[in-house]
């Protein structure tokens, strides 16, 4: 199987992308799957990136912080394990394809360094939207950035023009492995209580998977 992700977020307190809409469509077939993430304390960012975010919620994705009921371990284990069984995986971007790699342990296709796809604009365009963009557009009469859409039209332009014959992508990617979970793993951890902290570290050893 052959996937696109597309990933809106924000920047967190360590200036890091934080994913907050995930979009996940097959190329094969018409599954797909969609996420918004639950976020953590707003009072825990910092005031710059309190303002990129506010900004981003206004004017790019249309999606608050304090929007989201997806723990964001779920996500990563979702991830983990779709990317499991998974051939390719495409997206657009440097930093979603490094979040992404740093989560499933593959090598991420960035459409971005591909000569053969064309700047996002130019990619064909389609009008399916997520729920949640279907209703913020019409109730606020404008248009934004969905993940859902994105990943839609990737998949549409790669089957358009058979980018999966390109000889470069002949290879199928490497198996995922669980060495690169324990940095998510204790990220999670740092918006955990005491109580929370010592019950997971105590099944330490069975977390490769978040």
């Amino acid at each position: 199987m052959n996937i696109v992700i597309d990933i809106q977020g924000f920047k967190n307190t360590e200036e890091d992308f934080f994913p907050k809409e995930v979009a996940i469509v097959s190329i094969n077939n018409d599954h797909c799957a969609h996420w918004i993430i639950a976020p953590y304390s707003f009072t825990e960012l910092s005031t710059r990136s309190k303002s990129q975010n506010n900004w981003l919620s206004k004017n790019f994705h249309g999606i608050e912080w304090f929007e989201g009921d997806t723990p964001y371990k779920n996500l990563c284990r979702h991830l983990r394990t779709i990317a499991q069984f998974t051939n390719r995986i495409f997206i657009r971007g440097r930093d979603k394809s490094a979040f992404l790699h740093r989560i499933t342990s593959r090598n991420i296709i960035n459409l971005e360094e591909e000569e053969k796809c064309p700047p996002f604009h130019q990619l064909p365009q389609l009008k399916q939207t997520c729920l949640i963009h279907s209703i913020k557009i019409k109730t606020n009469n404008r248009e934004y950035t969905c993940a859902l859409n994105n990943a839609l039209r990737i998949r549409k332009w790669i089957k358009d023009y058979a980018f999966l014959d390109s000889a470069s992508l002949s290879t199928p990617l490497s198996p995922p492995s669980p060495s690169f979970s324990m940095t998510w793993y204790n990220r999670d951890n740092s918006h955990n209580t005491k109580e929370e902290e010592e019950e997971e570290n105590n099944s330490l050893e069975n977390s490769w998977w978040l």
